[in-house]
């Protein structure tokens, strides 16, 4: 079965899907533990033996638990086309729309080469992917609703329905909304983009075949979603649509006006979760347009971390 991905994460940890469980169980080197909030100083020898025997019992367990994904590194692809930002009127993965995802990514991709290797891999990858559907073979397509996972979506399955392909044998996983985290809590998850090997697992058993009737619709989406040619697209109650380039101006304008002095782009990205916003380039890209356009102005930037700026807000702000 082929597996189609929209982001680097998500093809990585699906190969690692694949392994994770596979064989038995061999445990190697020693696992590292940091502790911290310990009240009566460091463990001594004797308890840090005891919680990595614990750990290594508990990572020994999940291996036993696992139920690996069929197939090898080789049948999983990823398409990292970030497409909910830039227009998609032409072709997605051409040199205009490459330069114009590279120029929003910023500091993100300064000097071009991240975007240039993930289209040109995707590029690659469609080319690759086209020949194995259209002898015959079965495809799973992960997605979510985050807004490049669901973009993905719309945007393979038109490729699809444009080249001709067989779409009686394809299924769909989508990503649950909440993610278990470390502590025992429950959080909003970044779909695939941040989901683990033991995730991907579980949300296996969740695929569905998916008719062709149903594969039209989705590329007849994303064809309505080209017509609009917007550069921006978001998820808004489980559907994506094309959004205004100032649909999160007043959230993040939210926090910059809560900020007293300087600060940085790192403390507006970071107050933005409580919005359920998190490791969104766009979010970045506004704040590089409010500098531009002297809404906000540039102070500084941290020597150490180049994609770190800092400002302060403009009297015409």
């Amino acid at each position: 079965m082929i597996e189609i991905t929209f982001n680097t994460n998500a093809r990585g940890t699906i190969i690692a899907a694949q392994k994770f469980g596979r064989g038995s169980w061999l445990f190697k080197g020693k696992p590292s533990m940091m502790f911290y909030g310990t009240s009566g100083g460091q463990p001594d020898e004797a308890q840090q033996e005891e919680y990595l025997s614990e750990l290594e019992a508990q990572k020994r367990a999940e291996w036993e638990a696992a139920e690996p994904i069929d197939g090898d590194a080789e049948d999983v692809f990823g398409f990292h086309l970030m497409l909910s930002m830039g227009h998609i009127a032409g072709d997605v993965t051409g040199p205009e729309r490459q330069d114009e995802v590279h120029q929003m990514l910023g500091f993100y991709d300064a000097d071009g080469r991240l975007t240039e290797y993930n289209f040109m891999d995707a590029a690659l990858s469609l080319h690759q992917v086209s020949h194995r559907i259209g002898w015959g073979e079965e495809v799973r397509i992960w997605y979510s609703d985050n807004a490049d996972d669901y973009c993905g979506l719309l945007w393979f399955t038109d490729q699809l329905c444009e080249m001709g392909l067989p779409i009686d044998n394809i299924y769909l996983v989508k990503m649950p909304e909440w993610a278990g985290r470390f502590d025992g809590k429950t959080i909003f998850s970044l779909g695939t983009m941040e989901a683990d090997e033991k995730a991907f697992q579980q949300a296996a058993k969740l695929q569905q075949k998916t008719s062709p009737e149903q594969i039209r619709l989705l590329a007849q989406k994303w064809q309505s979603m080209k017509e609009e040619n917007t550069i921006h697209r978001q998820v808004v109650c489980g559907q994506p649509i094309s959004v205004p380039d100032d649909f999160y101006d007043g959230l993040i304008w939210q926090v910059i006006n809560s900020f007293e002095g300087e600060f940085s782009n790192d403390d507006i990205l970071v107050a933005l979760i409580k919005y359920g916003l998190r490791m969104d380039c766009w979010l970045q890209h506004r704040v590089d347009v409010f500098a531009a356009e002297g809404k906000l102005t540039v102070t500084g930037h941290d020597p150490e971390r180049p994609w770190v700026s800092f400002f302060t807000k403009s009297q015409e702000a």
